[in-house]
């Protein structure tokens, strides 16, 4: 297959195939979502929307199934950088009550509300790009600060350890070899 057009969901009724296009499509009976992904010639695929059965569906840059953001290249780079954007944001939120709550209390709210959003759908992860790792370890490294009160320049491997905190890519390693085995 040349060009795919998939559309995520549970249904795969009304095919439809166009030989000019070459396209495959899946209909989605919930959200009407769609994601076009190609290996070699993206700029041929169409802009335009897409007849699948009664209904028009266009497409979009990436699709999002059960909360994991799946790109056009069926990378996860829409993944990484909304969790990015996620646990950053609730980050600051946490900067408000640092010094209001007990240390346990705010490695609780941390480990509940920023690890868990890291540690969701990470087994998708693991054949990403260094870059993409350093840039979820750098989110765990801003969580990790504030527990031990380290400043930004400090060195924050012992800091991981001391919590018991595994790094990105072994967090990825370790739910996929508990999900292997299992």
């Amino acid at each position: 297959m040349e060009n795919t057009f998939l559309l995520t969901g549970l249904h795969p009724t009304h095919l439809q195939t166009t030989d000019e296009d070459k396209l495959t499509a899946t209909q989605h009976q919930q959200d009407g979502q769609c994601l076009v992904f190609h290996c070699r010639r993206q700029h041929q695929l169409p802009t335009t929307a897409l007849g699948v059965g009664p209904d028009l569906v266009s497409s979009s840059p990436w699709v999002r199934d059960l909360g994991i953001f799946i790109d056009a290249d069926l990378s996860v780079c829409a993944q990484v950088q909304r969790t990015v954007v996620s646990c950053s944001t609730t980050l600051r939120q946490f900067c408000s009550i640092g010094r209001s709550v007990p240390g346990s209390v705010y490695q609780s709210l941390v480990v509940a509300l920023v690890l868990s959003r890291l540690d969701y759908g990470n087994i998708t992860l693991i054949s990403i790009p260094v870059y993409q790792l350093h840039r979820l370890q750098s989110v765990m490294n801003a969580a990790a600060r504030p527990i031990a009160g380290l400043r930004r320049s400090d060195h924050i491997t012992d800091t991981l350890i001391s919590l018991h905190w595994l790094r990105s890519s072994e967090r990825i390693q370790y739910k996929l070899v508990t999900t292997v085995t299992a």
